[in-house]
């Protein structure tokens, strides 16, 4: 019997999108598949780094940017011409890619060109109701059509009480969904020694990166605190020290999961994947939202809410009290864990 041949691609929206395709890769492995990775950019570095034997194509993505003193809704309904003809060419593409390898299946991570009606595909999304401040309705429309496109929608959360990702899963999803429980590379078998009173991870698309870089770090020295900062850039090779901060360009999963577990507070954007990989340890922290992002500032007001972590804007950042505050949360819960996304991804390959 051969193998089957499963093409699987990220967002490149931010790193989060890569790493949770991280265990699922190694689920897909793990059952003799032979996986084709499609990304680009610091996504494909990650993946790489993660798994150097396994094949991969560069395949472009959607480049969004985000602007640098906020507005995202607007900038996103400027730009939604262009994601419609790039999320089209992105289709015709994966059209080429499977002339040429014959693809059994496809899982898609939040990109919604990646459907043929020929090949078993899987959407995965924890957002089945995009926040926004205008057209939620004709989001959710447009969301839902592109969904529709796959076979099925794994959506990385539980289903009803002590959910992660509250209403951007839990609201009228579509009959395609599977709720496959939160999805993280981390293990938490990588314990070791408290080394660190502040660990920052710092994310997402630029310009946006930068300006958070260029921000929290000096007011981190003035805190004198023991700290490492991650600059959420695979592509670079930056390990240095700096007073009392180590500073590193990127972690892969081992290192990370050691490094969450060394410190006493996280701090760092609410990206849904960052809050599955902290949920792992129950860890406190202390959140920052892209300025204009709204599933992260939504995600952010959540967890307050929930009393799991403190959150400031970015415009407002202070260190000092951010991290005084908290200290009062009791960290973000752990979902209780099951196998639901292996028995999920085992039925999916035995169905192609």
């Amino acid at each position: 019997m051969s193998r089957k041949k499963v093409f699987i691609s990220p967002l490149d929206w931010g790193l989060g999108h890569a790493t949770r395709c991280v265990p699922i890769i190694k689920i897909l492995r793990d059952l003799n598949c032979e996986v084709i990775i499609g990304s680009d950019g610091p996504q494909l570095d990650l993946l790489r780094k993660e798994f150097p034997t396994v094949p991969y194509l560069k395949f472009p993505g959607y480049k969004i940017d985000y602007p640098k003193n906020g507005g995202m809704t607007w900038h996103m309904i400027k730009s939604f011409r262009k994601l419609v003809g790039k999320i089209m060419i992105e289709n015709q593409y994966l059209d080429e890619i499977n002339e040429m390898h014959k693809l059994d299946g496809i899982i898609s991570d939040n990109r919604y060109g990646l459907y043929n009606i020929e090949i078993p595909s899987a959407f995965i999304t924890h957002q089945l109701n995009i926040q926004a401040p205008i057209g939620q309705f004709l989001l959710k429309q447009i969301n839902s059509k592109f969904i529709n496109k796959h076979n099925e929608c794994w959506v990385p959360d539980i289903q009803g009480k002590g959910n992660l990702s509250g209403k951007l899963s839990q609201k009228n999803p579509p009959e395609n969904v599977k709720y496959v429980g939160p999805i993280s590379r981390l293990d938490t078998y990588n314990i070791g020694k408290k080394k660190y009173e502040v660990l920052v991870i710092i994310s997402g698309p630029e310009p946006q990166r930068t300006l958070f870089q260029n921000l929290i770090i000096p007011q981190l020295k003035h805190l004198n605190k023991s700290a490492m900062v991650v600059l959420g850039q695979p592509d670079k090779t930056i390990n240095k020290t700096e007073g009392n901060i180590e500073i590193r360009s990127h972690l892969d999963s081992k290192q990370m999961a050691e490094a969450i577990n060394a410190a006493d507070v996280i701090v760092s954007r609410p990206g849904y994947s960052t809050i599955m990989d902290l949920a792992q340890f129950e860890k406190k922290a202390m959140f920052i939202p892209t300025p204009g992002q709204t599933e992260q500032e939504y995600l952010a007001k959540y967890h307050r809410g929930k009393g799991h972590t403190s959150w400031q804007k970015q415009k407002d950042l202070n260190l000092k009290s951010g991290l005084e505050m908290a200290g009062n949360y009791k960290g973000i819960p752990q979902v209780h864990k099951t196998n639901t996304l292996e028995q999920t991804i085992r039925a999916f390959v035995n169905s192609l």
